[in-house]
């Protein structure tokens, strides 16, 4: 009787079980073996096609880094602006993961369903045309695309996840002069899609700066927080943010609206604080005044809504229009002893009709 037992657990659960095992294996081995032909196919093909250069250090297979999902490891790829290596590299990353399912790998159909970057840097530059380095320097050449399609068919992206770990994003505008500096401690994004639309989520957290001709300080050394859902309609190109929820220092705001990529690249966005007090107004002040305000005690009702209206296509800018209010305020400096009582005030803010800071 005890045998009989053994014999049917081993055939209803170890059998599987080991199954499961050599299927893994399998698959891990049949990965390993292909993975420097992808990664040298693909290289070749790209650099082929692109004005830019990609270069790539090696690679490697990682079992748990996007666990379930089997990595190919890409170690220190660098892209370049031109075929020479004399300029500093567009975008660079120690290392970039390329995950793929069990299943897929089994069938040989090589599907990248994650992408993990990891320790480097993107840094975008809008020249005075309106023309974005990146995409000149990734631009294919009409003449190769079709080849280019038969010789990469065995991979493809039907990405769910991305993620960004230790990378620094910045982007220059040369006919303003502005700049925006993001240093990203991780955020990672999940995708989900048909037929008929794409629904997606984002999570992260960054350090930013905002910079511009005159060197303001007001946006400078920013912790940002941001958890966000929006869904993409393929047939309209309509992007809507259902939630959204960004944390700047202490304050806490929610997003929602549209973008109309169909028309101009239209937006309508509406934000409000998430709670009525002063860390809204204060989450804006320049980093030697925040640390300043660490002095006082502080309390009140604070109301603060905008909105973004208008054609961003074209270097046109929105309309943004915010107003914000304090009722019941009151300011304690500790190291004084003073305080003020019975605080109040109302504030707005537009840029106009010339969107613009003259209008």
């Amino acid at each position: 009787m005890k045998t009989r037992i053994r014999k049917i657990l081993f055939r209803f659960l170890f059998l599987p079980l080991i199954s499961l095992i050599i299927l893994a294996v399998a698959a891990i081995a049949m990965l390993y073996y292909q993975q420097q032909r992808l990664v040298k196919l693909a290289v070749k093909e790209l650099n082929k096609q692109l004005p830019g250069r990609l270069v790539v250090g090696g690679s490697s297979i990682s079992v748990f880094q996007n666990f379930p999902y089997v990595s190919i490891a890409v170690k220190d790829v660098s892209f370049y602006p031109g075929k020479l290596r004399t300029a500093r590299a567009l975008f660079e990353a120690e290392r970039i993961y390329a995950g793929f399912s069990l299943s897929d790998i089994l069938k040989q159909h090589y599907h990248v369903k994650v992408i993990f970057l990891k320790k480097g840097h993107l840094d975008l530059v809008e020249d005075k045309n309106g023309s974005l380095n990146i995409i000149e320097a990734s631009r294919l050449k009409s003449d190769t695309a079709a080849a280019a399609g038969d010789t990469s068919a065995g991979l493809d992206l039907a990405l769910k996840k991305i993620v960004l770990k230790d990378m620094g994003i910045s982007f220059l505008d040369k006919q303003s002069g502005q700049q925006f500096i993001a240093h990203i401690d991780k955020i990672q994004s999940s995708f989900v899609t048909d037929s008929l639309q794409i629904n997606a989520g984002m999570q992260g957290a960054m350090v930013v700066d905002y910079l511009r001709p005159g060197d303001s300080t007001l946006f400078r050394h920013k912790h940002l927080n941001a958890d966000i859902r929006i869904q993409y309609g393929k047939a309209g190109k309509m992007l809507s943010v259902q939630t959204g929820k960004l944390k700047l220092e202490e304050a806490l705001f929610n997003i929602t609206g549209t973008a109309d990529l169909l028309h101009d690249n239209t937006v309508d966005l509406r934000f409000a604080g998430d709670r009525p007090d002063f860390r809204q107004l204060f989450s804006f002040a320049p980093e030697q005044l925040a640390k300043e305000l660490k002095h006082f005690n502080y309390d009140g009702h604070l109301d603060f809504r905008g909105t973004v209206r208008g054609k961003l296509q074209g270097g046109n800018l929105p309309l943004i229009e915010l107003s914000f209010s304090c009722e019941n305020g009151w300011l304690h400096n500790m190291e004084t002893k003073t305080k003020l009582d019975s605080l109040a005030f109302k504030g707005y803010y537009t840029n106009g009709a010339g969107r613009s800071l003259q209008t």
